[in-house]
């Protein structure tokens, strides 16, 4: 399950919801492939998909963090890195990367 239902909707809007979750999950994981052993704060893909217009820029960043959150504990599409940097508003922010078995898949 790749959205949380906290509002409790239910039929089509939920049915809408979760397509749109899963594009969005395919379209961050997409971005980590071609982008193989390289590190990205969530802000720094948020950004980035904006620019090459793969999301809306209304996209909410907390839906970005979703989606790496899904792709990294319930798929293991993605790893958390040791490696901080700082990124909106100055907060300090981690880095995810793809994982190492997708890794190995590639190379």
């Amino acid at each position: 399950m790749n959205f949380f239902n906290s509002t409790r909707i239910d039929g089509v809007k939920l049915s809408k919801a979760q397509g749109s979750a899963n594009r969005q999950d395919l379209i961050i994981y997409s971005y980590f492939l071609m982008h193989p052993g390289k590190e990205f704060t969530p802000p720094e893909v948020h950004q980035a998909l904006i620019e090459k217009d793969q999301i809306p820029e209304s996209t909410p960043l907390t839906s970005i963090r979703r989606s790496i959150t899904t792709l990294t504990r319930t798929h293991r599409l993605l790893e958390k890195t040791t490696i901080r940097r700082p990124g909106n508003l100055g907060a300090v922010n981690c880095t995810w990367r793809l994982s190492r078995g997708q890794m190995s898949i590639l190379f």
